[in-house]
């Protein structure tokens, strides 16, 4: 079990990903994105375990629910997919480019 531990550990060192300079926030935002669904997976797959042993515990799965729906995770959710769209493939999400825009622009006038 250990090889098996380490040879995944090895794979995953050696993928070289194909980050430039200008792409690396797409890539930081799809992670963290990617970690926020990872997160609610295992919670619902462990509520289901327990579902499924006879233990129903509503209460928690209503705290979920209170914790997806707060204004924390509401604007969490809205900064994963305003930073990820990219229109014109160059790397650099458009969020970005419309507030580099702006900046250039108040700093002219």
């Amino acid at each position: 079990m250990l090889d098996k531990i380490k040879k995944a550990f090895n794979w995953l060192t050696n993928i070289k990903l194909p980050i430039s300079k200008t792409g690396a926030n797409l890539w930081i935002v799809g992670i963290y994105g990617v970690i926020c669904i990872a997160i609610l997976i295992t919670f619902m797959v462990a509520w289901l375990y327990n579902y499924a042993n006879g233990n129903v515990d509503l209460v928690i799965l209503k705290e979920l629910f209170d914790s997806l729906t707060d204004p924390q995770c509401v604007a969490a959710v809205t900064f994963i997919a305003m930073f990820t769209v990219d229109r014109d493939n160059d790397g650099v999400s458009d969020a970005i480019e419309n507030e580099l825009e702006e900046l250039k622009d108040n700093e002219r006038g």
